[in-house]
């Protein structure tokens, strides 16, 4: 036996060696949490831009349990603890925890990071020599990325059926069973991630045909593997993964479409990217088969049938990559019909408990400030108003700091707009928004002042003039404002969410900003985005808000977001940092298509500008790696020839283009026309897929048409700054060479010499 603090390990069952190690890096992990405290975790792991260091330590780790309906009076046996990754959420849940693990590194790690908590107890030793004597029942066991690895830590001819049995000898009656795992057919898989356990590309989907000790199952292998072992269970569905949860999702609470948009999340190995995963997830959100392809499974089983009428959480989602005094979850729990709905707001934190108690406080604001205005704030009652979660008699008392919601059935103002958007409804679109507008104006009876608070949270003074609420809610966004579904904007405007109040003067037109800002920024290339700017409509102009406060407001949304994170690591952030490659397969086969394409251009002929294809009435003349020439042998009836160098953005460089009559003379071309950009020495960007250069007013008669070109497929980085540039040039023609805007105005007026949408007239002297 051993002590660690307040924490107890138990060496009874280790047998002298750790059979399971990441070597170096758990000697730097042990190095990291004897040195910093929980609080330095976020600067270890981006000063490290470590996998095994993001893994182990991060706080989203915890999200994949902080949201179960563990009570303090419930005991967890944790099988597999590893480096302790949710063993001190699981600790502030619960009244007691009992940890299962392999290797002695990982514990001693799991039990320094721990050491403050009084409730711990790692037990040292491989599950298989504990469990038959583990005396005590428990309210709940988890096998959080463990199940997958029985093969290599039960000496059995069916390892998963094995354990599975033997853990439930160890349930109380109603008892649960916690099980995380990725799913073997998950899309991630699909869309290029190496399989996790294995490193190998496509391992997993195909059945594992070069591994053995390590696998996953699909849904259905999982349910059935749990029902041939006696459990019954509900299946939950973590997004991205189990690793690093944003949300969580059940058969009740499915996915909408669109949600699903952080997918790239690669921190431990290169991938391939075959296909755009949100695209594909709305697919499968849509034919009702996102559950299957969910990269990673919770599972939780019972030995008895789960009730139908059992109300248990079926979402979360997690507000975790935040400053600790802000880290919350959102829970809403039902029965398994889906019925007495119930939703929560639960600090992550000891830390985060001030701010969800400032909600309740935010409630009581705001019912006040909203009387007689149409806006309403959903009902709000502290934890221990009935519930489970008692309200603590002091700041320093271990707790999970709770407040409930009404659960409304209703329609959010954004959700409105989209119906209304679907429909045609553009003009009482801007109503609706107006009428938002008038509201929250309605509420700023008060002119703003610059405050201690304001310039902690916004990061600066502003100038006098603008009216502001007694008490701010910043976040009142469309998302954030629900209509009954009957009486929808005809009836009250209840305020959804309101975690972020401020008690301070802040001015009503910053709010109205952020709506404005945050629904165009969600829907860029909508219909009614392009409608009203088609027509030369700013959204923003609209509601009086000008290009400079636009810049204002743009740096307090900047600052408050920091103020908000307050140095916490970002996943985007750190994926980009991390040492690790994404490659789009989709760019690669492009390019690898436009290298091998580039002789092998498409002619079209016309005798009436319609064009037909005829790969027939063309040889080459030369070919000297990317420098081509061809000729294209021209008929009696051939006035018009359209060439396609590629089928991919390109630049080429014209050199010439020539006919060659019957006596071997050249002779220059008339008209040739480009849907590129012509940038100085003949050479044209093409950013289309399509490429075109259409050559016209072609004499009768047989002759040869010779083209020498050099063709080029840069890559995307370079292509941009080429494009700015070409772009440039293109501008700054038109608008100074009048004799060639002369020429354009005429050819556009002159039916038989128009130019076709989307060409340009080669100037560059080509012969």
């Amino acid at each position: 036996m051993e002590a660690i603090g307040n924490v107890v390990l138990n060496y009874k069952y280790y047998r002298g060696e750790d059979l399971y190690s990441e070597g170096v890096s758990e000697d730097l992990l042990l190095q990291y949490v004897t040195e910093n405290k929980e609080a330095e975790y976020p600067h270890v792991i981006q000063n490290t831009r470590s996998w095994p260091v993001l893994y182990h330590l991060s706080s989203e780790r915890e999200n994949i349990c902080s949201w179960l309906p563990i009570k303090k009076t419930d005991s967890v046996l944790e099988i597999g603890s590893g480096c302790g990754a949710v063993t001190g959420c699981l600790s502030r849940l619960a009244e007691r925890v009992t940890c299962i693990e392999l290797s002695r590194k990982r514990s001693t790690i799991n039990a320094v990071r721990h050491k403050n908590l009084s409730n711990i107890e790692i037990m040292v030793g491989n599950f298989e020599d504990i469990e038959p004597e583990l005396t005590v029942k428990y309210d709940y066991i988890t096998l959080i990325g463990v199940l997958e690895y029985a093969g290599s830590y039960i000496n059995s001819d069916d390892p998963y059926h094995d354990i599975l049995r033997r853990v439930s000898r160890h349930l109380n009656k109603d008892g649960k069973l916690i099980i995380a795992i990725e799913n073997r057919l998950g899309l991630k898989y699909f869309a290029g991630c190496k399989e996790d356990h294995t490193g190998l590309f496509f391992e997993g989907i195909e059945g594992y045909p070069e591994t053995s000790g390590v696998r996953t199952f699909s849904r259905k292998e999982l349910k059935q593997l749990l029902k041939e072992c006696g459990y019954a269970a509900r299946f939950y569905y973590p997004y991205p993964d189990y690793k690093l949860p944003h949300a969580v999702y059940s058969d009740v609470w499915l996915p909408g479409v669109g949600e699903l948009n952080t997918n790239i999340r690669n921190f431990d190995a290169d991938r391939v990217v075959t296909f755009d995963e949100t695209k594909v997830f709305d697919s499968l959100i849509r034919e009702g088969r996102f559950a299957d392809f969910s990269n990673s499974f919770l599972v939780m089983a019972t030995v008895d049938e789960i009730k139908s009428t059992d109300v248990l959480p079926v979402y979360a989602k997690f507000s975790g990559e935040r400053a600790s005094c802000y880290r919350i979850a959102t829970i809403i729990e039902a029965d398994g019909t889906g019925n007495n709905r119930a939703v929560y707001k639960q600090a992550l934190s000891l830390e985060a408990n001030a701010h969800i108690d400032r909600i309740f406080v935010n409630y009581t604001a705001l019912s006040g400030l909203y009387d007689g205005t149409g806006f309403a704030p959903n009902v709000c009652k502290r934890a221990g108003d009935g519930g489970d979660y008692p309200v603590a008699d002091n700041e320093d008392e271990e707790r999970i700091g709770r407040v409930a919601f009404e659960f409304l059935e209703g329609i959010t103002l954004e959700a409105y707009l989209d119906i209304l958007e679907e429909n045609g409804g553009y003009e009482r679109m801007l109503l609706l928004m107006k009428q938002y507008e008038a509201m929250v104006s309605s509420i700023s009876r008060e002119p703003f002042y610059n405050s201690e608070g304001f310039r902690t949270v916004f990061g600066e003074d502003l100038e006098d003039g603008y009216m502001s609420p007694a008490v701010s809610d910043i976040d009142l966004i469309f998302t954030n404002v629900v209509f009954d579904k009957t009486k929808k904007e005809n009836g009250e405007w209840t305020v959804l969410d309101y975690e972020w109040t401020f008690n301070f003067p802040v001015p009503s037109k910053f709010v109205i900003y952020r709506a404005l800002f945050y629904y165009i920024e969600t829907h860029k290339g909508s219909k009614y985005l392009r409608y009203i700017k088609k027509r030369g409509i700013d959204l923003y102009a609209e509601f009086k808000i000008s290009e400079a406060e636009k810049e204002i407001f743009k740096r307090l949304e900047k600052h408050f977001q920091v103020y908000i994170i307050k140095g916490a690591p970002s996943l985007e952030v750190m994926h980009e940092l991390m040492s690790v490659q994404t490659v789009d397969m989709k760019k690669v086969f492009d390019r690898e298509f436009a290298f091998r394409n580039m002789h092998n251009p498409e002619i079209f002929f016309s005798s009436d500008r319609t064009f037909t294809a005829d790969k027939r009435i063309y040889e080459f003349a030369n070919v000297n790696e990317h420098d081509i020439e061809i000729d294209i042998h021209l008929k009696d009836n051939m006035t018009s020839v359209r060439f396609d160098p590629v089928e991919f953005r390109c630049v080429v460089v014209l050199k010439q283009i020539v006919l060659i009559n019957g006596n071997g003379m050249e002779e220059p071309v008339a008209s040739v026309l480009i849907n590129g950009v012509e940038g100085p020495d003949r050479t044209i960007l093409f950013d289309t897929r399509d490429p075109q250069i259409h050559i016209y007013d072609l004499p009768g008669g047989e002759k040869r048409l010779r083209l020498k070109y050099r063709v080029s497929v840069p890559d995307d980085e370079v292509f941009a700054v080429l494009k700015k540039m070409f772009d440039e040039r293109y501008e700054a023609s038109v608008r100074h060479n009048a004799f060639k805007d002369k020429v354009l105005k005429k050819l556009e007026r002159n039916e038989k010499e128009a130019i076709p949408q989307g060409l340009r007239r080669v100037t560059g002297g080509v012969v």
